[in-house]
């Protein structure tokens, strides 16, 4: 697999096997303790551990017995990984006002939900009626962003066009992109 976009083949069916499939199995790790909110951890799946630039967590709605695709999560800086929408790790907010063609709403920065865009504004990147796949992103400080960077943090929701913080769009940078599948029920 040459071309890193999710969901491609990616689908809530999906179990461990089918993952060695089509990654490999070498590159289909079990994981007892991937990271979730508020400091929880779960059991899945690790998609090439050992290579920071194609690696991915792989979470399950059962996860006792691995199966059933809940999400695909990717945070590292340099991934290869992309959405199928176009959106790829290290945009800046600007850029993702441009592809969406509409401001965005995020929440703020510094807690376990911040940065994640919470609403598309009906634009070119907001969900298409009928799709069981959510295309989700979350938004950090760029590496090279001054310690004091103005930029919205906590709990709240922000427009990408608030005026208070006039660098928000270049010092905000996709630093985490994922995709979700249907409920359980779904299945």
């Amino acid at each position: 697999m040459s071309d890193y976009v999710l969901p491609g083949a990616l689908a809530p069916d999906l179990g461990v096997e089918q993952l060695r499939q089509l990654f490999g199995a070498d590159n289909v790790l079990i994981d007892e303790r991937l990271p979730g909110a508020e400091g929880e951890e779960f059991r899945g799946v690790r998609l090439f551990d050992g290579d920071p630039t194609r690696r991915a967590r792989v979470y399950f709605q059962d996860s006792e017995k691995l199966r059933g695709l809940s999400i695909v999560v990717v945070d590292e800086p340099r991934s290869r990984w992309r959405l199928d929408n176009g959106l790829k790790m290290g945009q800046t907010l600007s850029e993702l006002t441009r592809l969406n063609g509409k401001p965005l709403r995020f929440f703020g920065l510094d807690w376990d939900y911040g940065g994640v865009v919470s609403d598309w504004n009906g634009g070119a990147l907001a969900p298409k009626d009928g799709d069981p796949v959510r295309r989700n992103a979350r938004l950090g400080l760029a590496e090279d962003a001054p310690t004091q960077a103005q930029v919205p943090a906590g709990d709240g929701e922000f427009s990408s066009d608030d005026k208070r913080y006039p660098e928000q769009g270049r010092l905000l940078r996709v630093g985490e992109l994922s995709v979700s599948f249907p409920g359980e029920d779904d299945l």
